[in-house]
């Protein structure tokens, strides 16, 4: 291979899952992958994910490893991930929730991205959803800061012929 063309190359990963009680399980997944180019390099790749049910409230917690791009011209790199989610059943057509997600680029110094965030949503009828949601992203990089607040709101349509 030419050693300008850069590529990642993974292998399936298998999932492994399993109950601990009947209120947590677990699902972990792992493999392996290969950079081609420049910084050519094979590590290992995967996910952790633990998740805890109740009769109205939910919360997962995941630790992941994958492949991203770096931003150098056509390089990859690690990203490691946390992951951490609730969400609360407001009554039998609603519920609430918040995420907290953070995310670290291996080989890039500073390369950090973390977003928080709230999210409502109501089913209208049996075929309508509503959904609002909340955002603050922010991202710590060598060459600065930059930070966004999301909001947004959706209607959604799904009926079971379709």
């Amino acid at each position: 291979r030419d050693h300008c063309v850069t590529g990642v190359q993974t292998c399936a990963l298998p999932i492994y899952a399993a109950s601990l009680t009947p209120e947590f399980d677990w699902q972990a997944q792992l493999g392996v992958m290969h950079f081609t180019g420049l910084n050519a390099d094979t590590t290992w790749q995967g996910n952790l994910q633990i998740n805890h049910k109740a009769e109205r409230f939910t919360s997962s917690l995941s630790l992941g490893r994958s492949a991203a791009t770096s931003g150098q011209v056509g390089g990859f790199t690690t990203s490691n991930t946390l992951l951490l989610q609730s969400q609360y059943a407001l009554s039998e057509r609603s519920n609430a929730g918040v995420q907290y997600a953070q995310t670290r680029n291996a080989s890039l110094t500073g390369n950090r991205t973390s977003t928080l965030g709230a999210n409502y949503s109501l089913e209208v009828t049996p075929f309508w959803r509503f959904e609002a949601s909340l955002q603050r992203k922010t991202a710590d990089k060598p060459t600065g800061q930059a930070s966004a607040t999301v909001v947004g709101i959706n209607f959604n349509y799904a009926h079971p012929d379709f």
